[in-house]
């Protein structure tokens, strides 16, 4: 996660795979569904010979891709990072509304 202050409320300090999981969202299924359909058509056009089986392993990998994606965004939303009213709503918060900061910023005195 990038090395700044959530702008977002918190939702779970350190959320787990199945935390992520549970908070899909409809747009995130949509995104893996896209990313997999994509890869797939790119397999299939650029293949020269064997076309579906070539196809369907670029499907495989772009579903893995568009799920790593997909618990890339609500791993942010849980953290503060992107919007989360959904989340915070259904989940509740571990800290206030309107966050603090959490990292203190570099001393840069403090080095010799």
């Amino acid at each position: 996660m990038p090395f700044r202050d959530p702008k977002f409320p918190v939702v779970v300090a350190n959320p787990t795979v199945d935390d992520c999981i549970k908070s899909t969202r409809f747009s995130d299924v949509v995104t893996c569904a896209t990313v997999t359909a994509a890869s797939w058509y790119y397999g299939f056009a650029t293949a020269k010979v064997a076309k579906f089986p070539n196809a369907n392993c670029a499907a495989a990998l772009g579903f893995t891709a568009g799920t790593f994606l997909v618990l890339q965004y609500t791993r942010a939303r849980l953290l503060g990072y992107q919007e989360n009213a959904k989340e915070f709503r259904a989940y509740g918060g571990e800290a206030a509304a309107t966050p603090g900061p959490i990292k203190q910023p570099l001393n840069w005195k403090a080095y010799n």
